[in-house]
């Protein structure tokens, strides 16, 4: 009963957060008369946690997808810890 009581009281008081990061970019290199253009889609969705006014700590997992002008496309996928220090002004 006390475990419960706990837990609910831990989860009542919780400062959970949910954000993250959509990009998009595109780079042209142009060199001797020929171009060359490079596209990125990114999305890194993010969830922490704030211990206090102050502090928080999170995990943000992420997927980037690159599209090369004239070569195979390719993947990248991150896994990124956060911790977070807010500092007032």
């Amino acid at each position: 009963m006390v475990t419960a009581m706990l837990t609910f009281a831990l989860a009542a008081s919780a400062q959970f957060y949910l954000g993250g990061s959509v990009g998009v970019s595109t780079n042209t290199v142009r060199f001797q008369g020929e171009h060359s253009t490079l596209a990125t889609y990114g999305i890194v969705p993010e969830m922490g946690y704030n211990i206090s006014n102050v502090f928080a700590v999170g995990v943000a997992v992420g997927v980037k997808y690159t599209v090369p002008g004239e070569e195979d496309d390719y993947t990248t996928w991150m896994l990124v810890r956060i911790s977070e220090l807010h500092l007032p002004m």
